[in-house]
């Protein structure tokens, strides 16, 4: 149980409101509470706000065409949709993330990116064909983005990135575009650019 609630990457506060609820359960079972706690060391995040971008994955276009991530980064405040075909929650932003780009339209302070952790290429163009999304979409390389993931500390997804001009990180893990703080947190990220 301990894993599963990790593996979302809960806040901090959550993981405290965790330990508190579980607690009279784990002081009699001392190897469960080291083995969870060796869980969320592991789950730490191993990035944070401020940093530069640990890896430079190779990403994919749907028509093919490769860049690096870098490629995108340095001219505005970017914000990063990483999401899979596959991924119920992740579908479940898309609306919300149409809802923002298009608020955002015109604004060259920032860059929506959306990129997919599917290992089928079929799958995502098939979701591309089908949803018709109006910002720039990619797909990672299986081994540079197995690489980036793994620095980042991400395991699971959705989860968004917003990047600054200067390619550090704003946010490690920045609002999802359902969240309805997420056009203030835009905003102030341009405004501080």
């Amino acid at each position: 149980l301990g894993s599963m609630f990790m593996m979302y990457s809960p806040s901090e506060n959550d993981v405290q409101d965790f330990f508190a609820a579980v607690e009279p359960q784990l002081s009699r079972a001392p190897m469960v509470k080291e083995r969870i706690m060796e869980v969320y060391e592991s789950m730490k995040p191993k990035v944070s706000n401020g940093d530069v971008v640990p890896t430079d994955p190779v990403i994919i276009s749907p028509d093919g065409s490769k860049c690096h991530l870098s490629d995108l980064l340095g001219k505005s405040v970017v914000y990063i949709d990483i999401w899979a075909t596959w991924c119920g929650p992740c579908c479940r932003e898309i609306p919300y993330m149409e809802k923002i780009v298009e608020q955002f339209k015109g604004n060259e302070g920032i860059t929506f990116i959306s990129i997919s952790r599917d290992d089928s290429r079929q799958a995502w163009l098939k979701k591309l064909d089908r949803d018709k999304p109006e910002w720039p979409q990619y797909i990672f390389d299986k081994s540079s983005g197995d690489e980036f993931m793994n620095a980042m500390g991400i395991t699971g997804i959705p989860r968004f990135l917003l990047i600054g001009k200067d390619r550090k990180f704003i946010s490690v893990d920045a609002e999802r575009p359902s969240n309805e703080k997420i056009a203030d947190t835009l905003n102030a990220a341009i405004d501080k650019e």
